[in-house]
């Protein structure tokens, strides 16, 4: 059939063979890109927690001091 003639054929076998790697390449370029704006966006958020945490731990201890003091 048509993919004989493809793997006895090198040079039409071999631009196949580039086609799918590039393609893989792109496809898993894509998946790359995903993954490290995922982990990006993950660490803004913790960052993001983690700040309001410290805000509402200072707001605790703002409220501390105000009722030792009164």
């Amino acid at each position: 059939g048509r993919n004989a003639k493809i793997k006895d054929d090198p040079h039409i076998f071999k631009r196949s063979e580039q086609f799918t790697n590039s393609h893989l390449a792109k496809k898993y370029g894509k998946i790359l890109e995903r993954k490290t704006k995922e982990q990006k966006n993950h660490k803004d958020s913790m960052q993001r927690i983690e700040e309001r945490d410290d805000f509402t731990k200072t707001k605790e201890e703002d409220l501390l001091l105000a009722v030792m003091i009164a």
